[in-house]
């Protein structure tokens, strides 16, 4: 990857702007994998630095969070342990990211150096450019809730359950049904109802065969799953239902789910981007500090009050059951 990056990155995620500038590896990444090019004016700013050495935080006296150099800054986060990451109260804010390098170099001796090379610019690039996004939407009365959707007659039928359970495969399998897919992941959720975050849809080998899908165009493979572009519908829109999604034997239907905004948290919480995101945002909010908005658990359970929920037990081998459900409740 040797093209220059761009000064000013406008990266889209439904109606939030994140104004990027990075390095060229990593601007490259992105460019491939989000919508780029959004004339509306930035919600929040992303700078990335790559440097040999982490960021010096001298006279830290031991302490992770610190001031320096006109911000608040932390270093040490779930999966970029050499990333220090800076926020500065401004208009829009902006996010500083100091990631040093060498601890990917040395990776390259003992992994296959595409293989971690992704794996590296997926990470950086969550920090640079979601958790932003996300943090925006937040300031904005809307909470992340990981999850998978998919449209139908304007509306979004939200597919909930633990990683594993089914969601990216059934979302593609619906997709390849004619359904829009409005999210792989990643939901957020208001007052209005649901935002896309449009993030790549990833697919293993096994749920590629399943749902006989053509990843012949698919992005490279990270953890093991191809990456496809995502193109959703723009938010926000009512929710016709949500499915509780459990992998099984079988596909059945029980037609009532005891969901609580509780339990919502608590599946965001086993959500690996989420985990990150939530050390992140805890720093962020210490930063920036202030602003009135509804508590989470208050917008979740509007949500589930908004629409009926069943849970759907997903037979291993068998998507087709479960699509059928899926497209009767729309």
């Amino acid at each position: 990857m040797t093209s220059a990056a761009p000064a000013n990155l406008p990266v889209a995620l439904d109606d939030i702007v994140v104004e990027l500038e990075a390095p060229s590896s990593l601007a490259t990444f992105i460019l491939e994998r989000y919508s780029v090019g959004a004339q509306a004016s930035p919600d929040i700013v992303s700078r990335v630095r790559m440097r040999s050495r982490p960021l010096p935080l001298a006279d830290s006296g031991g302490r992770r969070v610190r001031e320096a150099g006109g911000a608040m800054w932390c270093r040490g986060f779930p999966g970029m342990r050499e990333l220090s990451v800076g926020v500065r109260r401004s208009v829009p804010p902006q996010i500083l990211l100091d990631f040093a390098r060498s601890p990917a170099r040395r990776a390259y001796k003992a992994v296959v150096a595409g293989t971690r090379a992704n794996q590296v610019l997926e990470s950086l690039s969550a920090y640079a450019v979601l958790y932003p996004a996300l943090m925006a939407a937040e300031r904005r009365g809307r909470y992340p809730l990981h999850a998978s959707a998919v449209v139908a007659g304007g509306c979004a039928v939200v597919l909930l359950g633990l990683p594993g359970a089914g969601k990216s495969t059934l979302s593609a399998a619906l997709q390849e049904r004619g359904l829009a897919v409005l999210s792989d992941n990643l939901i957020t959720v208001g007052a209005e109802g649901v935002w896309s975050v449009p993030e790549p849809v990833k697919l293993d080998e096994r749920s590629r065969r399943l749902i006989g899908a053509d990843h012949s165009t698919s992005l490279a493979a990270t953890y093991g799953r191809s990456a496809r572009p995502l193109s959703p519908p723009p938010g926000p829109l009512p929710v016709a239902a949500i499915v509780h999604l459990i992998a099984g034997a079988t596909t059945q239907v029980v037609t009532a789910d005891d969901l609580t905004a509780e339990r919502l948290l608590d599946l965001n919480r086993l959500a690996y981007e989420l985990h990150a995101y939530y050390h992140y945002r805890a720093f962020v909010r210490l930063a920036l500090s202030g602003g009135d908005q509804p508590s989470e658990l208050a917008v979740l359970g509007a949500l589930l009050a908004a629409a009926s929920a069943v849970t759907l037990t997903v037979g291993r081998d068998d998507v087709t059951q479960a699509c059928a459900v899926v497209q009767d409740l729309v």
